[in-house]
Formats: structure tokens, C-alpha cells, sequence
């Protein structure tokens, strides 16, 4: 609770250290990486998603821009391979377990896309970095997908359309074809990924020309813990 309650929270109005990553945009949806820094910052504001996307609509400050860059973005990675399969996803709410609230939410809405492509852009520059450096660190891999049946006119790409294989983590770095990247590794989620924490130590001995704190060995064994852990939440969930 220290962890995910003070420390990596990015409550407002609260000093917090962070990994900043500054990129160019593009309006082809292209990043290029200018620079990561260790900062220390103040959040102005925690929007929900519902805000998030009230401020796109009205075209607020740098929003719709952000917007159209990222729909973009998906775009690019769509042309490159990546999948973009309906699913529905639910939140559960179960303060009350004689009363658990079940919502439907909207993965297609402005702000889950802009999320989504923010996460996808740092995940998938950093594990490009980490492969031209040679550096040790855990990959997220995902083989190439098969389509196994045509999508009818008006249909949506759904999961009966296509057969996937499962995300693998790895010291070797290798396609994540589901999301059309060449090098992907999970680093922006160290409030609520194991895995995400240890990488942002890599990374940050990376950027500081350090040597790194954990080996491959050390990371092969951490992969396979991970991935243990990831096969009996997915069977709960």
C-alpha cells in the first residue's frame, strides 16, 4: 500500500519522481524519441477518463490534437500487422460484496486510445534501446497470428476471426506481432507490474551509463516467475 498508495501514485498536487520520455510527434502518428530524464514533478490534475474525454470533444488546450495523433499512431501499427480486435472489458467494483457493481467500459473512447498509444509508444521505444545497447532486460514477445476465418462486410475483427498465441516475456528480443512492434518491453506500470519495476531500474542504469543491476540470469529467473504469477491471475480473472 506504501508502494502503490504514496510512492508511485500520481496523486495531484504531490511531488513524485518519475522517468520522463520527451518525443517528437508527427502527424503521419510517427514518435522519435528526443530524450529520458529522471525528473521530479508536480501533477496538475487526475482526470477520470470520462473528463479526459469531455476535453477532447471540446478540443481543450492540446487534447484533440493529442487525439488525432494517436488514432494515427494506431493507424500506423495496424498497417504494420497489429491486430484491432474488439473485446469487452468490465470493471468490478466490490466495496460492497452484497452489492457488486459490474460496468461495461469503452476501450474505443478517446481517452483509453490515448493510453493505450502513450504506453505502446514508450514500451515499444524502450525495448528498441534496449536491444541496440545489448543491455539486459525482460521482452514482452508475441508470435504472428493467423487468420482462421474472413470478416464479413459490416463485421468487426473479433477473437473467432483469428488464432493467437500467448505473450511470452524473454531475455531475447523478438516481434510483438499483436501490436505491430518490433521490440516491446512493459516498463510504464511499476505501481501495479513487478516486471514494469524492474525494468525502470534497468532502464534508469541505462540512461545513467551504469552497469546494470540485474544480469540476464537474473532476469531469465525473474521471467519465469512472472509468468507464473501471470498464469494463475489469468485464471482467476
Amino acid at each position: 500500500k506504501d508502494l502503490s498508495n504514496k510512492i508511485f501514485s500520481l496523486k495531484s498536487d504531490e511531488y513524485r519522481n518519475v522517468l520522463s520520455f520527451f518525443f517528437h510527434l508527427s502527424r503521419n502518428g510517427e514518435w522519435s524519441l528526443l530524450d529520458i530524464d529522471s525528473r521530479r514533478i508536480k501533477v496538475q490534475n487526475n482526470l477520470s477518463y470520462n473528463e479526459a474525454n469531455k476535453l477532447v470533444e471540446e478540443k481543450k488546450d492540446f487534447w484533440s490534437l493529442l487525439d488525432r495523433f494517436c488514432l494515427k499512431s494506431q493507424e500506423s501499427r495496424i498497417k504494420k500487422g497489429a491486430l484491432n480486435i474488439y473485446r469487452k472489458e468490465f470493471d468490478f467494483d466490490i466495496r460492497d460484496p452484497e452489492n457488486i457493481q459490474i460496468t461495461l467500459l469503452n476501450r474505443n473512447s478517446p481517452a483509453n486510445r490515448i493510453i493505450e498509444e502513450l504506453a505502446i509508444s514508450v514500451n515499444s521505444t524502450v525495448g528498441n534501446i534496449f536491444q541496440k545497447s545489448d543491455f539486459p532486460g525482460i521482452y514482452r514477445t508475441q508470435s504472428s497470428y493467423e487468420i482462421i476465418k474472413e470478416v464479413e462486410n459490416g463485421k468487426t475483427l473479433s477473437m473467432e476471426h483469428v488464432r493467437i498465441y500467448p505473450t511470452k516475456l524473454s531475455t531475447i528480443p523478438d516481434i510483438h506481432a499483436g501490436l505491430g512492434c518490433e521490440f516491446y518491453m512493459q516498463v510504464t506500470s511499476p505501481i501495479r507490474r513487478f516486471s514494469d519495476l524492474i525494468m525502470q531500474l534497468q532502464l534508469k542504469m541505462l540512461i545513467e551509463n551504469k552497469e546494470p543491476i540485474f544480469s540476464e540470469d537474473d532476469l531469465i529467473i525473474w521471467s519465469e516467475k512472472i509468468s507464473s504469477q501471470q498464469k494463475k491471475y489469468k485464471k482467476a480473472e
